[in-house]
């Protein structure tokens, strides 16, 4: 395994595994869900829901509102 980088999102090449998550936050989104994501730091949530946006907006140029609290 490489280099693990932690202090910049997971994209492209470097996003691996979560498909399942992926999956399932796409399909709450298609359903027009709230949505809320808490694990612990460094886990991988915004790559997550990165990755998941920037598929949905190639795909289906749909627009999502977005909010981050920290």
């Amino acid at each position: 395994m490489e280099n693990f980088v932690f202090d910049t999102y997971a994209s492209g090449k470097d996003f691996i595994g979560r498909k399942n998550e992926c999956q399932a936050l796409s399909n709450m989104l298609d359903y027009r869900e709230n949505v809320v994501i808490y694990e612990p730091p460094k886990s991988g949530k915004l790559s997550l829901i990165r990755k998941v946006l920037s598929n949905k907006h190639m795909n289906e140029k749909k627009l999502f509102d977005v909010a981050e609290v920290d």
